[in-house]
């Protein structure tokens, strides 16, 4: 089973680029966790719907409290989404100092392009973090 538990391995070193990578680490978390909640209560409202008889579509305008905790969920991981691009971004153009600095950049690329297509600042942040690791590695 594939670990799904998004934790950075970093060195004891410091620095605000890998205080940001941490960052960015916790906010993917947040919204993972917020994305189950919502497929979560989408199981709920689907069986419900299809007990009752009523339309899916229909079941989400209505005032079932699933219906409207997925609402404010929507809400919550749109939020969570844009912090994250910001973030990336700013990641992004920030300059590598150390290994574990391009590992970060590259660890928060491989992330965003996840197993579908890529995402937004994805390519260059894996392209930044290789080139600065094989820049130190010789």
């Amino acid at each position: 089973m594939r670990n799904t538990s998004h934790k950075i391995q970093t060195a004891p070193e410091s620095s605000s680029l890998l205080e940001g990578v941490a960052e960015w680490i916790s906010l993917y978390n947040q919204r993972a966790a917020k994305i189950q909640e919502w497929q979560s209560l989408e199981t709920q409202l689907f069986t419900q719907a299809k007990r009752m008889g009523i339309a899916i579509e229909a079941s989400f305008e209505s005032d079932r409290p699933e219906a409207q905790a997925m609402k404010a969920l929507d809400e919550h991981i749109e939020e969570l989404a844009q912090q994250t691009d910001d973030l990336a971004a700013t990641i992004l153009s920030q300059p590598v100092g150390s290994l574990a600095e391009a590992a970060g950049k590259i660890e928060i690329g491989l992330k965003l392009q996840g197993a579908e297509d890529w995402q937004p600042y994805a390519l260059e942040l894996v392209e930044d973090g290789l080139d600065a690791l094989r820049n130190r590695l010789g």
